[in-house]
């Protein structure tokens, strides 16, 4: 539920990769030049960021994939022309919103308006249909929170929350108060590998090719797709005079994308000379001895790690303290 931490599952970075797929191939057919969904999961994994979340267990975990997921059944929905389509997808799209909602609160609801920044983006549809998919997302997303709020301890537990924890936040009363101009430093600086590769991508392109002004002119719809969802997912939280470094990071996956867009040319066109490097059968040894010695090596030092507290360890050992005197007092009352 919203204001609890959450389990981050071993299965969140995997489900977020999987969505970062569906998504990049949900834009590649728009795309003339198509490379694998391997480039924007990679470019994904060079965020720093991410290593610290998962290491600490933070909600964001479980908060970005489900948001990811509501983001893409959207995109679904507008491109769906028959009605059980249509009902299929926004239900899923309201159910992973609902859910990315329970995990943390108001940051989860930015694919609200995904229908819209679909239509505004693609164009590939009336503006009657647009709306339709909106109000159709939106009523969904209703009933099942109505449905939700219709049980008395999930009501309860909502009007505390929204009392104590998301009303002080927005008043400055809880955690540190950094201000919105660090979380604006914050995102930019995890995203630097991303925005340095795009940028170094987009460079080389343009100076092979004359055409790469077309190349990305024809990209901008999917570009300003994961743009302006991102945007949707981060610029909304300065509205808090709490800020913290990991707020943004649902937003990530859709900078991501967006950069990974404009890089897309200059990466087909390497990933065209690596295939002819590697024809070789010598060269194809060589790749992957140095593979499989970097598995080896992540692996190592992966398990090397096992065990580490590296965030509240003081906390930690506190509750196991107590854990161990609870058992301690079962066992002296049972004899």
């Amino acid at each position: 539920m919203t204001g609890v931490q959450t389990c981050a599952l071993p299965i969140s970075a995997p489900c977020m990769m999987a969505v970062i797929c569906l998504l990049w191939r949900a834009g590649s057919r728009q795309q003339p030049a198509r490379i694998g969904s391997w480039f924007p999961v990679l470019i994904w994994m060079t965020i720093p960021t991410w290593g610290w979340l998962y290491q600490n267990n933070l909600q964001e975990n479980t908060l970005a994939p489900l948001a990811a997921l509501s983001v893409y059944a959207s995109w679904r929905l507008h491109e769906a022309s028959c009605r059980r389509a249509r009902l299929m997808w926004a239900g899923l799209a309201a159910a992973t919103m609902l859910a990315a909602v329970l995990t943390k609160g108001p940051v989860g609801f930015f694919p609200a308006i995904t229908p819209l920044i679909a239509g505004v983006c693609f164009r590939d549809r009336c503006w009657k249909v647009v709306l339709r998919n909106q109000l159709i997302l939106l009523l969904l997303f209703g009933i099942l929170i109505g449905l939700l709020g219709s049980y008395e301890p999930a009501r309860a537990y909502f009007w505390k929350y929204s009392s104590q924890q998301l009303v002080d936040s927005l008043a400055g009363n809880r955690g540190a108060l950094h201000g919105r101009l660090y979380l604006i430093e914050r995102t930019i600086t995890g995203l630097s590998p991303p925005i340095t590769i795009a940028v170094l991508g987009w460079l080389w392109t343009r100076r092979r090719s004359n055409a790469a002004g077309v190349v990305l002119q024809i990209h901008q719809p999917a570009a300003w797709f994961f743009l302006l969802t991102a945007a949707c997912a981060s610029l909304p939280l300065l509205i808090s005079p709490r800020q913290a470094a990991m707020y943004a990071a649902p937003s990530y996956p859709f900078y991501v994308l967006a950069l990974s867009v404009v890089a897309a040319p200059a990466i087909s066109r390497l990933a065209t000379k690596l295939a002819a490097w590697l024809a070789t059968d010598r060269h194809d040894v060589i790749a992957r001895l140095a593979l499989g010695s970097l598995l080896l090596a992540a692996t190592a030092i992966s398990a090397s790690r096992s065990g580490t507290v590296i965030r509240d360890a003081g906390p930690l050992q506190e509750v196991k303290r107590i854990a161990r005197d609870r058992k301690s007092t079962r066992l002296n009352s049972s004899h």
